[in-house]
């Protein structure tokens, strides 16, 4: 129902007129101009679209007679169409709030813009003004003047401009592109008005990210977005990827983000945990979802695929197999899976990590198996990688596997994609280094030996060659790792924490790769002109394949002046157990170079997202790190929002001033450790984790500790323990020793976790690509203040953010460090790194502090 324009006051009842409209709606008598979608209530924004011009005073302040009174259409948006002709005011005020050049003629007004004419030569111009905020926007040139015919048509035209007021995303009409502005006001519409509805708090900086990340995705950046904890990032990156997703505001380049299909390309979101990817495939996607939905945002869901590596699916073959020597409690299992349809093993219970192991895709699954295109993973395949999903949800080892397989014309992994999301980002450059990385172990080695050995060739087929290089390889492999285990030196200090050993290729070493290889290409050159009886035929193609990898690798470390290489520990077995490092790795040293090629350069958003990216508000280090310091400046963007968290109130920071610079192989450093240990934790009255960067020095203060008058329950995690920090959760008022993951990763809400005690500044332990990165200065000091106290200060800050998790979280954190007492050369940039909050040396404030802050319950 629309109001006419003529002498009809609001503020008088008069049929089916405006004031009836507004009473019953519950509408305010006089809507003012600019109320828009705050004038109806919450409850009715589902089912109305609102559209106010301008109100009576705004009419009367710049010069519109008393006569003329607003339109206002107040209709479902099943109807809207209808309006087109009324949305069309005529009279136009004598003042404008907006600029008009000399020789602009007004047309007329409508969705919030006027449209003004001009000449240019025998052309006639148009352009739209938003009334309200300026904006300008040309719309075309015409030879003749435009008729009133045209009026309707043009009227159109400038709903769908980048300068008309904003109309709701599901409105547009199918695959048009929004404008960057009408996205802009829809994110903020949304985060103002829709999620509080829903109990959304509104958090400025949440929308303020959100905005910075929708300008990325219309600018085609690389954006590192920087999000401390409770700012809400998850959400801060779906809204805007949403409706680029859906409303492509890409500043009109429409044809980037098309499919071949015609569809839009998906959006991928690379995260490092499994827990956040399933979080955002079952949580957070189909909550906002519905949200939007209901709230007339979107017309349809949206829509995700998680993706995962291989070894997460079902095999077919595998599976048969496994069944066929399986015993019976183990074919009672694995039983009903034949009969269902189930492909993810995460989605079947009680799979020991046996039976997954046997049971899974294997990593060189490829199309010869007999099974493929029939069975259920091929067949998932293919469903995730259709174009129809809104997302595309994986890990970064995911991500950057697809990545490389570009690079090198392979099939890609993914469908193509218009966007990447890349969160937990400060776990990226390992996962960089593991992917571009290379691996060659002596248990592989041995294990492609074996597996030739057992295969069965067709009849005729003379094997005595093969048989030969199989010796050869196997006696070759070994005596390659007895040289490069003879590099590590025999000095190392046992108390480092670190997994790389340096060693050396010497010459001697590069002849054996050298003929080790060429005993790889003898064998591979003699398989390809074998055949196999049909039951090994699967079998033979896996050996190929593993060979030709273990080729490249070969090849990788006759090049070695190009990589950084070190020796690791891998996984043992009776044909190399005397080998105590029986994995040789290697990261190139142009990773950032290659990087930027491959992904960075890309003409596509990047958004790159952590609570822990910089160091000391600087992105410096990981810029230089990963090679985004190669994206030109034009394309890169960066922010950091601070916590919304009240750590000024909440939070106590303590700096111990009684420990000795710290020494794992001093007794009195680890006792002196032990004794503040025990004070702190009688202080909180337990409730702590006492966070370790040793193994070592964990063992040292939990034996001192345990020994000693502490009325809480003690808990140690030690690797691979993630039972235990159940435990300690339940326990309520345990205390937790632990290392390793606990530094990330980990949510421990609540009370439980109260007193976070860091023992030590976690500074990298060195190790062959520390030494490799020093060399890229010219002095120590240097390669100190670039690389190593970032490194460290990014680490604190994850360590840091296992203490604070919600807005009524109270805690205290100590640290131990001496480097950071009132002496220490560090503490002003750690202070600088941590939110602000109170500093304290003495213990009895951090008794009268949770005294203070907690209730009488947390004592007991």
């Amino acid at each position: 129902m629309v109001a006419g324009e003529g002498r009809r006051s609001w503020d008088k009842p008069r049929g089916s007129s405006m004031w009836s409209i507004c009473s019953s709606l519950a509408l305010p008598q006089r809507v003012r101009g600019g109320d828009k979608l705050d004038a109806i209530p919450q409850q009715k924004r589902n089912f109305t679209t609102l559209y106010i011009l301008y109100s009576r005073d705004w009419r009367q302040s710049v010069g519109m007679s008393s006569h003329s009174y607003p339109l206002l259409c107040c209709q479902p948006w099943r109807k809207a169409k209808q309006m087109t002709k009324q949305t069309i005011i005529r009279k136009i005020p004598r003042k404008l709030p907006v600029q008009s050049n000399d020789n602009e003629t007004p047309v007329f007004i409508a969705h919030g813009c006027i449209l003004l004419e001009y000449q240019e030569g025998d052309r006639f111009n148009y352009r739209a003004v938003n009334l309200k905020t300026g904006r300008s926007v040309k719309l075309g040139s015409r030879a003749a003047k435009l008729p009133e015919s045209l009026y309707m048509k043009v009227a159109e035209q400038m709903s769908k401009c980048a300068a008309a007021d904003d109309w709701l995303l599901a409105n547009a009409e199918p695959d048009a592109p929004h404008s960057r502005g009408r996205l802009e006001d829809i994110l903020r519409t949304t985060f103002e008005n829709i999620l509080p509805k829903h109990g959304f708090a509104l958090r400025e900086k949440q929308v303020e990210l959100a905005q910075e990340i929708l300008d990325a995705f219309c600018g085609q950046k690389v954006s590192l977005c920087e999000a401390e904890v409770g700012t809400g990032k998850t959400y801060a990156y779906l809204l805007p990827a949403a409706f680029i997703r859906r409303g492509r505001g890409n500043s009109g380049k429409i044809d980037t983000m098309l499919g071949q299909n015609g569809t839009q390309k998906p959006i991928v979101i690379a995260t490092s945990s499994i827990a956040l990817q399933r979080a955002l495939e079952r949580d957070y996607i189909p909550t906002l979802s519905d949200f939007l939905m209901e709230d007339g945002i979107i017309k349809t869901p949206l829509t995700s695929a998680l993706r995962k590596g291989k070894g997460n699916y079902i095999c077919e073959r595998r599976l048969a197999n496994f069944a066929v020597h399986a015993n019976a409690k183990t074919k009672a299992i694995v039983l009903p899976i034949f009969n269902g349809s189930v492909v993810d093993l995460a989605s079947v219970k009680d799979l020991s990590p046996y039976i997954k192991r046997n049971i899974c895709v294997d990593k060189n699954c490829s199309g010869d198996c007999p099974k493929h295109g029939r069975c259920r993973y091929t067949r998932y395949l293919a469903e995730v990688r259709r174009n129809g999903y809104d997302f595309q949800i994986c890990n970064h080892n995911y991500l950057l596997a697809d990545i490389i397989h570009r690079s090198k014309g392979i099939k890609p992994l993914l469908p193509d994609y218009q966007a990447i999301i890349i969160d937990e980002g400060h776990k990226f450059l390992d996962v960089a280094r593991s992917m571009y990385g290379t691996l060659l172990s002596l248990t592989e080695l041995c294990g492609i030996v074996k597996d030739i050995r057992e295969i069965t060739f067709a009849p005729g087929q003379s094997t005595a060659g093969i048989i030969r290089e199989t010796d050869r390889i196997l006696s070759k492999s070994q005596l390659l790792f007895q040289l490069l285990n003879n590099e590590v030196p025999d000095d190392l200090d046992d108390d480092e924490e670190s997994e790389r050993f340096a060693t050396k290729i010497r010459k001697k070493t590069e002849n054996l790769i050298h003929a080790l290889k060429g005993n790889i290409d003898a064998l591979l050159t003699m398989m390809e002109s074998r055949s196999v009886i049909i039951r090994y035929a699967h079998q033979f193609s896996a050996a190929k394949r593993k060979i030709t990898r273990i080729n490249e690798a070969l090849d990788t470390f006759t090049r070695h002046e190009e990589s950084v290489y070190w020796l690791e520990q891998a996984e043992s077995s009776s044909t190399n157990a005397d080998f105590r490092l029986n994995a040789l790795h290697s990261i190139p040293k142009n990773l950032g170079e290659r990087l930027h090629r491959d992904l960075w350069s890309m003409k596509i958003p990047i958004i790159i997202t952590s609570g822990t990216l910089s160091a000391a508000g600087s992105f410096v280090h990981i810029k230089k790190k990963t090679g985004i310091n190669l994206v030109p400046l034009r394309r890169l963007s960066e922010t950091t929002k601070p916590s919304p968290f009240d750590y000024v109130r909440n939070t106590l920071l303590y700096i111990s001033e009684n420990t000795p610079r710290p020494d794992n192989k001093d007794v009195g450093h680890i006792d002196a450790i032990a004794d503040e240990v025990e004070k702190l934790v009688k202080a909180s009255h337990g409730h702590a984790v006492v966070l370790f960067t040793s193994y070592k020095a964990m063992d040292m203060v939990w034996e001192r500790i345990k020994n000693r008058s502490i009325q809480f329950p003690l808990f140690r995690l030690d690797r691979g323990g993630a039972s235990v920090i159940e435990r300690f959760k339940r326990s309520g008022n345990g205390v937790l020793f632990a290392s390793g993951a606990l530094w990330e990763g980990i949510d421990i809400s609540g009370d439980v976790l109260s007193m976070l005690i860091i023992v030590r500044l976690p500074f990298a332990v060195p190790d062959p690509v520390s030494e490799w990165e020093k060399t890229l200065f010219d002095n120590i000091e240097d390669y100190i203040e670039c690389v190593v106290v970032p490194d460290m200060l990014v680490k604190l800050k994850q360590g840091f953010g296992r203490l604070i998790r919600s807005e009524t979280d109270t805690g205290c954190c100590a640290i131990l460090d001496s480097r950071v007492n009132l002496r220490g050369p560090y503490r002003d940039k750690v202070l600088a790194a941590l939110p602000e909050c109170g500093v304290t040396s003495n213990i009895g404030d951090i008794w009268r502090f949770m005294c203070e802050m907690k209730a009488p319950a947390y004592f007991k």
